[in-house]
């Protein structure tokens, strides 16, 4: 089975500027910050509601809970909120005015102001790497990107495997691509 391609920051960058300049802008840099900042998967990103990301306050969890019906499999599962996705979140929830609505309110909605389906997430995440000219990449080159990355900044697959929520090590392992460069890091190590 061919796996999502594995994004470099450049063109990540490039996907992000192709996001903020079509419409629905915010949401859709939102969507692939999710993806890239937190490896959740297209499902995951369709199913969060404001209550997920925000407390009563409006302040960013740090941890966000998802229940088994928002993720893949039947297990529920954490994700943390970096400081970049943090600031992404807020910025999100004062520009769209999220404090005015109802937490059960979907975090990324259609035009119709109804929640997204995890098809038509899809869709638009490859829409934009199509429009950015970054091939082979799909829904799944976020998640994929965000576990890589970690990987190569020496983060040990175990706790890969509790970002990723899955319940074996092995399929972690596979979503990890190795580059020449952190190959050549890793022999210089000696």
């Amino acid at each position: 089975m061919k796996q999502a391609k594995v994004l470099s920051s450049n063109e990540f960058k490039r996907a992000l500027a192709i996001a903020n300049s079509g419409r629905h802008s915010l949401r859709n840099c939102l969507a692939l910050q999710l993806s890239f900042l937190a490896g959740l998967r297209a499902k995951e990103i369709a199913a969060l509601v404001i209550g997920d990301i925000f407390s009563v306050s409006g302040e960013v969890k740090t941890m966000v809970n998802l229940s088994a019906a928002q993720t893949k499999g039947k297990k529920g599962r954490v994700f943390a909120v970096n400081d970049k996705l943090a600031a992404a979140l807020q910025a999100y929830y004062v520009e769209m005015g999220l404090g005015e609505l109802k937490r059960t309110t979907p975090l990324l909605r259609s035009q119709k102001g109804c929640a997204i389906t995890p098809n038509s997430m899809v869709s638009i995440i490859k829409t934009i790497f199509e429009d950015a000219g970054i091939e082979s990449a799909t829904s799944h080159s976020g998640r994929r990107s965000f576990l890589t990355g970690l990987a190569d900044k020496g983060v040990g697959i175990h706790i890969l495997k509790e970002l990723a929520g899955h319940a074996n090590i092995q399929t972690t392992a596979r979503y990890l691509a190795t580059s020449p460069t952190t190959l050549l890091n890793a022999a210089n190590l000696l």
